[in-house]
């Protein structure tokens, strides 16, 4: 029992002792980095102040840039389908997926002239190829028809109007689209109107007959039909929409480059760190020099 209590205790007062040791080690580095830093305080402040004098003349020399944003939504038809209990289904469906949208805006060919002058680019196929390379379109999530279009320019008030000259060029192009929906949903509801205007026209010419009952009962559940479905064809026309802004295009007074804060930070630690790295040269060369 003795030779056990005091093999723990020799145990603890090496672990105490090895505990001691490392924190006299963490001390001793603690004191050695105080203590570099105060005999070359003045090499670690001069490259601090020159980190900053030099992210001050970047950020001087080199014009900002502002981006502007809005979110488009694709413009979209009515459509219909019947469940199994004979229940009309109506959903909303884009006239062109989201990606064939984003895959227009990256192509230089897709810009008109109009778009180009609002964007403040020459009307050339340079201005074409600069400007696709400013443009970032993306789908936000859980929004598959919304397309956010962003663009970065040098001011603020050029950016928004370019958001609205792309708002613009999207809408032109698929307005083809949209009158071609509509114009097939109008061509399908006239056809409709002419048939329950042709049943009309025959029950009226048996109108006082013997046959007239005959010929109601007969044309009856067509009639209805037709009506129904001439009611669904003006309710889908109804529910289309054009593209449309869902918010508007809107430009930050704030550069997104240079970003100020980064710019700053990253001079006074480079500066820091060129002021430590002539300091730690010159102490090396001095223990080098010979006595």
């Amino acid at each position: 029992m003795t030779e056990t209590s005091s093999y723990a205790g020799q145990q603890k007062e090496c672990e105490m002792s090895g505990n001691h040791g490392y924190a006299d080690e963490d001390e001793g580095t603690d004191f050695q980095i105080g203590e570099f830093a105060i005999q070359n305080w003045r090499w670690l402040l001069g490259g601090a102040l020159s980190g900053l004098i030099a992210a001050g003349m970047y950020l001087w020399t080199v014009p900002p840039k502002y981006q502007a944003t809005a979110l488009v939504e694709i413009a979209q038809y009515a459509s219909y389908s019947t469940s199994a209990e004979q229940n009309l289904k109506f959903t909303l469906s884009p006239t062109e997926p989201a990606e064939l949208v984003i895959q227009r805006l990256r192509q230089p060919s897709s810009y008109t002239s109009a778009t180009l002058a609002a964007c403040g680019m020459g009307a050339s196929p340079q201005g074409a190829e600069a400007l696709s390379a400013l443009i970032q379109a993306v789908v936000p999530r859980q929004l598959s028809t919304v397309v956010e279009v962003s663009v970065i320019l040098d001011k603020p008030e050029t950016a928004q109007v370019c958001v609205e000259g792309l708002f613009q060029l999207m809408m032109e192009q698929q307005a083809s689209a949209v009158q071609a929906t509509e114009q097939r949903q109008r061509r399908e509801l006239a056809l409709l109107r002419q048939q329950v205007d042709d049943i009309q026209k025959f029950l009226d010419s048996m109108q006082g007959t013997e046959t007239y009952q005959t010929s109601y009962l007969a044309q009856r559940d067509a009639l209805l039909a037709t009506t129904r479905s001439i009611q669904t064809s003006e309710y889908l026309l109804q529910q289309s929409k054009n593209t449309r802004l869902v918010t508007p295009p809107f430009a930050s007074p704030t550069p997104v480059f240079p970003r100020l804060r980064v710019v700053l930070v990253m001079g006074l630690v480079a500066g820091t760190l060129v002021g430590a790295t002539i300091a730690v040269i010159q102490m090396i060369a001095r223990r080098r020099k010979p006595a």
